[in-house]
């Protein structure tokens, strides 16, 4: 350890002294979570106000379509959305489950799985993208938020239990956490 950090300390140094330039250090950029790792936070705050969810929803649509194909931007948005728990945000980030660009869709599902008030509509949405999705990131979070949502239809938990058969590890890992949402509610 000691000599690693040594040689961290004197390898700038020696580079100068030879007369090339030092090279800045590299940003490191955040690991984006595997599929089997989703993390769906505690429901959005109840909103009960709809002039002002309105209102924060032209904000957001403005933001949005500002963000143009700015990915980061755009999932960021969304999850300051999903935040909220209101029917018309529902409503909002539901339009976004099927985007073309895979982190938005998953934001979006996530987000969904955080509205306590429109529970069952948003259990069935992401039931049918869970059924329908090709991509392994957006399936899992449609799972683990089906779960952390309870909603446990009869046709939720068939498609789990197909999706778990699958023989790849993060819909398992996925589909696993399902079960156990469902089991500890």
């Amino acid at each position: 350890m000691r000599r690693m950090l040594l040689f961290l300390v004197w390898s700038p140094a020696l580079l100068w002294a030879q007369g090339e330039p030092v090279p800045a250090p590299a940003e490191e950029k955040p690991k984006p979570k595997t599929a089997g790792e989703i993390v769906i936070d505690d429901p959005g705050n109840p909103v009960e106000d709809s002039a002002l969810v309105r209102k924060e929803l032209a904000r957001f649509q403005g933001a949005f379509r500002k963000a143009g194909k700015d990915t980061a931007a755009r999932v960021e948005l969304l999850t300051k959305l999903g935040g909220w728990d209101h029917p018309a945000v529902y409503k909002e980030l539901s339009k976004h489950v099927k985007s073309k660009d895979y982190l938005v869709a998953v934001e979006a599902v996530v987000g969904c799985a955080r509205q306590s008030t429109s529970k069952d509509k948003a259990g069935k949405l992401l039931c049918k993208v869970a059924a329908k999705e090709k991509r392994t990131n957006v399936i899992c979070a449609a799972l683990v938020g089906m779960g952390k949502l309870g909603y446990d239809h009869k046709s939720a938990y068939k498609e789990a239990e197909s999706i778990f058969r699958e023989d790849l590890k993060e819909k398992r890992l996925a589909a696993a956490r399902y079960f156990g949402y469902i089991k500890a509610k």
